[in-house]
């Protein structure tokens, strides 16, 4: 059975929408990159948790995300974006586009939490939003990781 949670989200405009969980995840399969992007790409996988201090759910992730960061140390880069108040939303913004990851953070800013799973090129593979199991974070980041490794040159 799926389990749907009610989301009240605040609007730049103060009013308040109301949605479905499920039906948040958008920009997963509508980013893209350039050629100059591909070019400059890390080489490694990255994980992107969007969270607020006082966020109960977020308290809940934040223990799962760390353990999942020990585990992949060396295959995958872990980013937390802190959105709770104007100045972490500031910072949290200019390090999402200093990563290339502006359009997830303007969309979960003010919907947390969230975890995006980005690959190499920085393309959004896996969103997850709200609480989660460990398996779901840790299956959506060994999907990258393994098509990471895949697309790797050999070492010479």
């Amino acid at each position: 059975m799926m389990a749907i949670d009610c989301v009240v989200s605040k609007l730049k405009s103060g009013a308040f929408a109301f949605g479905l969980a499920f039906a948040l995840p958008l920009f997963c399969t509508s980013n893209v990159t350039s050629a100059a992007d591909e070019q400059t790409a890390p080489k490694k996988a990255m994980v992107v948790l969007v969270q607020a201090h006082g966020c109960k759910v977020c308290a809940k992730i934040k223990p799962i995300v760390d353990e999942l960061k020990n585990e992949y140390k060396t295959k995958a880069d872990f980013v937390e974006l802190e959105v709770t108040d104007p100045k972490t939303i500031k910072q949290s913004r200019k390090t999402a586009k200093e990563l290339g990851v502006s359009f997830f953070l303007s969309f979960y800013e003010d919907n947390f939490p969230a975890v995006g799973v980005f690959n190499e090129r920085r393309k959004c593979t896996k969103e997850l939003y709200g609480l989660n199991k460990r398996e779901d974070y840790k299956a959506a980041i060994d999907a990258v990781v393994r098509s990471s490794e895949k697309a790797a040159p050999p070492d010479m």
